[in-house]
């Protein structure tokens, strides 16, 4: 049997289509039950040269082990809305404080898995690094140019999350990652 490093007795909240908080289940009951909707967040950040960071996900994850994904991700705690989780999970996974300001938000997106139902808070933000990563969590770090990033999870080249291959597949969200490096571009 594979070692998880994830606590799989944590308490999630379950959510409506809406958000509306309905109950709590377990970690592990909301990974096998598709009809537990249960919030999580997505960061993908991005350097001054437009190049969008990933992380790989340990082999020790519970879902999508050895997958790469959003620069940081996460679900929310008991009663945590998606900026403050935001917040901690880029401090926890990366080391990165993140103030308000720096914080682009492109919205909440429901995406129903293989394992798992999550409504997922999706944000933006800019920054160069350094960064420090928390082992058990992350196997590896990368930068990628993003306009190839779109081409290899479009014809399946990298091995992605399913969120991940979902936001960078998706026209409207393309889109605003587009935009927020040239808007971030012309600030320069």
């Amino acid at each position: 049997m594979r070692k998880i490093s994830d606590d799989l007795k944590e308490i999630f909240e379950v959510v409506d289509k809406t958000g509306k908080v309905i109950g709590q289940a377990k970690r592990e009951e909301c990974h096998r039950d598709r009809s537990l909707i249960h919030k999580a967040i997505h960061l993908y950040i991005f350097n001054k040269d437009g190049k969008v960071f990933l992380q790989k996900r340990s082999q020790t994850k519970d879902v999508s082990p050895g997958c790469w994904t959003a620069s940081a991700s996460g679900h929310l705690m008991v009663v945590e809305d998606f900026e403050k989780a935001i917040k901690r999970e880029a401090k926890e996974e990366l080391g990165v404080v993140l103030k308000d300001k720096d914080l682009k938000w492109i919205g909440s997106f429901l995406i129903k898995g293989p394992q798992e139902t999550e409504l997922i808070g999706l944000y933006l933000a800019y920054h160069e690094g350094p960064f420090k990563t928390e082992i058990n969590e992350i196997e590896k770090l990368d930068w990628f140019e993003l306009e190839a990033l779109f081409n290899k999870a479009k014809e399946n080249k990298v091995k992605l999350t399913f969120n991940a291959h979902h936001f960078l597949t998706n026209k409207k969200i393309k889109k605003a990652m587009r935009d927020y490096v040239v808007k971030f571009k012309k600030k320069r």
